[in-house]
């Protein structure tokens, strides 16, 4: 990011585009433009909170030191409504997921419970994540 003031409008683009995340990349920041970062962020939330656009949504952000003075703001940007849900995986491929998780972590994954709170979805439903990336 040249230019710190960008923040605002470009988390509205984000919302209006109903990405999921975005990321700005700050090389280098200072104690004090990561303060008035912090604080537009706030405001950005606070002024989201009065808008009928916006009201539903929330964000979370936090700093992700890169290297030297270089961090990354990540912002995670929640409560869009989503036409599907879960993940459009076959047996075979679910079958390799679970012989990889199984391996790294000595567990095979809870399938049922997942299938039951909705985390994945029948077959033919897609999930689409949108994430935005902006480098300074």
């Amino acid at each position: 990011m040249e230019d710190l003031y960008t923040v605002p409008a470009l988390v509205k683009a984000a919302l209006d585009e109903k990405n999921g995340s975005l990321f700005l990349a700050f090389d280098p920041i200072d104690e004090a433009h990561a303060q008035q970062v912090e604080a537009m962020m706030n405001g950005i939330q606070s002024s989201m909170s009065d808008s009928e656009d916006y009201m539903d949504l929330w964000m979370q952000w936090r700093w992700l030191h890169d290297t030297g003075n270089r961090y990354v703001l990540a912002v995670y940007i929640e409560g869009f409504e989503e036409d599907d849900s879960g993940y459009d995986i076959s047996d075979e491929d679910r079958d390799k997921i679970d012989e990889a998780i199984t391996e790294a972590f000595g567990a095979s994954p809870d399938w049922e419970n997942l299938e039951e709170s909705g985390n994945l979805a029948e077959d033919g439903d897609t999930v689409y994540e949108s994430t935005t990336v902006y480098k300074g």
